[in-house]
């Protein structure tokens, strides 16, 4: 009796390990990606433009898949050096606009597309140690392949907590 009942226990187990295709970071398919700029500046409307959540950090994610489109969110992004060459043959550049501790700047870690490719999930880290809790502003510009993001609707921001950011 004792052996039935361990059978049927290790059974259910082995049934709910099963795989499941769901959207979001543990389906994705890790991306390449090149961080093009880095600096300590925002949109001047970033308040009324960020997507908002009940805790901080808010994000604005712009998208551009040219080099008019590049040139304006540079120019609004107020970023001081010149914009970058970029083939838009190839990739499609994002600007990820944020606020971030001044002590412990924010960086990506990895970028990943879902299997419907329809949703890129970045996933930032900051440095280890105490961190300060004010607000610096941060926006951080990166390319990716223009053949995966040409379909991206959904940016999840991974931080520990997920935030959807539609495009």
């Amino acid at each position: 009796m004792k052996n039935r009942v361990l059978i049927l226990v290790v059974f259910l187990l082995l049934a709910g390990c099963g795989n499941s295709t769901t959207k979001g970071i543990d389906s994705g398919d890790e991306m390449d990606y090149e961080v093009l700029a880095s600096a300590k500046t925002l949109p001047e409307d970033f308040e009324e433009t960020a997507f908002h959540r009940e805790d901080s950090p808010h994000f604005l994610m712009r998208q551009a898949g040219n080099e008019a489109e590049l040139e304006k969110w540079w120019k609004t992004y107020r970023l001081k050096k010149e914009a970058p060459s970029v083939d838009f043959s190839e990739n499609t550049v994002f600007f990820l606009g944020l606020y971030e501790s001044g002590t412990c700047p924010v960086e990506i870690g990895d970028i990943k597309a879902n299997a419907d490719k329809d949703m890129m999930t970045v996933t930032t880290s900051v440095s280890d140690g105490a961190c300060t809790t004010d607000q610096t502003p941060r926006t951080i510009i990166y390319a990716v392949d223009r053949s995966v993001a040409e379909n991206i609707e959904v940016i999840e921001m991974n931080t520990g907590g997920s935030t959807f950011l539609p495009l």
